[in-house]
């Protein structure tokens, strides 16, 4: 009879409804923090297929500056570097110290890449402008003066294409790297790219 009355006190009552209530609250914050973690290691995974894609043109890219000396100017699709940043400051919670170390440096490293690809695309826009003022000086009979203007002109089209050169290489080995560290974080091995930073 005593446990009957214990729960039918109206005080009694209330205290186990708030408690279940905050019970079910942390419940569902816990379950949506746990699937926006998730949709962090995702990110990192579409990531990745943009990584290898962006290895493989580059590559093609700077064989065919090799083969043809040609050129392609346009921007790539920038890696989702705010929606990792994003999430992982809605969850961050979730994170050890070395995960949350680890996957910030892989979105730095995400970011320089961007920003690299970027200086291509204005070295290569540069080299066009270039390009079309060489052809026009080349048109009539150019006095000396021109055919100087010209020949400067073409000592900076080629420090322009060997500058390209070895900017691709530069963005083939960051990603690659990338590509390295992008693996470990999926397999959680955090410590292997907490070493390279």
């Amino acid at each position: 009879m005593c446990i009957e009355q214990f729960f039918n006190n109206a005080t009694i009552g209330s205290f186990f409804g708030a408690f279940f209530a905050f019970f079910l609250v942390v419940t569902t914050d816990w379950r949506r923090n746990k699937r926006k973690k998730k949709l962090i290691l995702r990110q990192i995974q579409l990531n990745r297929i943009m990584i290898n894609k962006k290895i493989e043109t580059i590559t093609h890219f700077k064989n065919e500056i090799a083969a043809e000396g040609r050129l392609h100017p346009g921007k790539f699709l920038p890696f989702q570097t705010e929606e990792i940043k994003k999430l992982s400051l809605e969850v961050l919670d979730q994170f050890k110290p070395e995960e949350k170390l680890a996957l910030d440096s892989i979105r730095h490293h995400m970011v320089s890449i961007d920003e690299l690809l970027n200086e291509i695309d204005n070295r290569i826009n540069k080299f066009t402008d270039l390009h079309l003022e060489v052809k026009k000086g080349y048109v009539g009979r150019p006095s000396n003066e021109n055919a100087e203007n010209m020949r400067k002109m073409n000592v900076e089209i080629q420090s322009i294409i060997a500058t390209i050169k070895n900017r691709y290489e530069e963005a083939l080995i960051n990603l690659n790297n990338l590509d390295k560290s992008t693996d470990h974080f999926l397999k959680g091995n955090f410590q292997n790219i907490i070493t390279q930073i």
